[in-house]
């Protein structure tokens, strides 16, 4: 998905490509408890010392799952909805006009715990404009609030009735913006996320022949660790970007 693209360094491709760890904490678990079983032999009988090989690196890999666990459920816990994984946000924007666009975004979560009500989703567009919530399908109500500390605008979805753990539902809102509007479609993550997709639509905005994907270290980077340049058809100005496991931490924007 990425290696088509331009990296400004080898140490940004390697950190970005490390943080692909963190959605395989269990994976090193398991490994560890494997590599474990298969050193137990080595404790009772005589011959090569399987055990001296096995159990440093069960620990090592034990010692890693804990703390990438730790590490994801540290992030899960201090986002907006620590009650729900994430298996899916699908963003599209629409450029009506200069000063008029339609964000919807579609989302699929299960519940990590019993009595889930609402999700939230924080967001932030051009200062200045105007901004209006309205439910889609599995949605009960949306409200727009103030961030309680920070500029931004949390709007609040409540479900029609409370998730029960393990429960997956799929949900949708459209926020309508009337302003004017920096050229760019952000999503920072905070959380893990399976699958995210960022989609443009631009073709009501007129001479624009490009977009381009950027990811960033961080949501207050400036300069990108990565992008790569998409050139629009003729009377097709749009993009669409899938990510499977964006990283934790790191700012996926579309500029045009």
């Amino acid at each position: 998905m990425h290696g088509s693209g331009r990296w400004d360094s080898i140490t940004s491709r390697a950190y970005y490509s490390f943080g692909l760890l963190y959605y395989f904490d269990k994976f090193f678990l398991a490994g560890g408890i494997a590599t474990a079983a298969a050193s137990l032999p080595g404790f009772f009988r005589s011959g090569f010392p399987y055990e001296l090989v096995g159990t440093p690196i069960a620990s090592g890999l034990v010692g890693a799952s804990v703390f990438l666990w730790t590490r994801v459920q540290a992030s899960q816990l201090q986002s907006h909805n620590p009650g729900l994984y994430h298996n899916l946000i699908d963003i599209t924007l629409i450029a009506q006009s200069n000063d008029s666009y339609e964000y919807t975004r579609v989302t699929t979560v299960k519940a990590i715990h019993n009595d889930v009500e609402y999700y939230r989703h924080k967001f932030q567009f051009s200062p200045g404009g105007a901004v209006t919530a309205t439910a889609g399908t599995g949605v009960k109500s949306i409200i727009l609030e103030p961030e309680q500390f920070g500029t931004n605008t949390v709007c609040r979805i409540q479900f029609h009735r409370p998730l029960r753990k393990g429960e997956t539902v799929t949900f949708d809102y459209k926020l309508s913006y009337s302003g004017s509007m920096s050229p760019f479609l952000a999503q920072l993550v905070n959380y893990p996320i399976d699958k995210l997709i960022l989609r443009v639509n631009v073709h009501a905005l007129k001479r624009i022949g490009s977009c381009t994907r950027q990811i960033r270290l961080s949501s207050s980077s400036d300069i990108p660790a990565w992008e790569k340049e998409i050139s629009f058809l003729v009377n097709q100005e749009q993009d669409e970007w899938v990510i499977y496991h964006p990283r934790i931490h790191y700012r996926y924007l579309i500029n045009w």
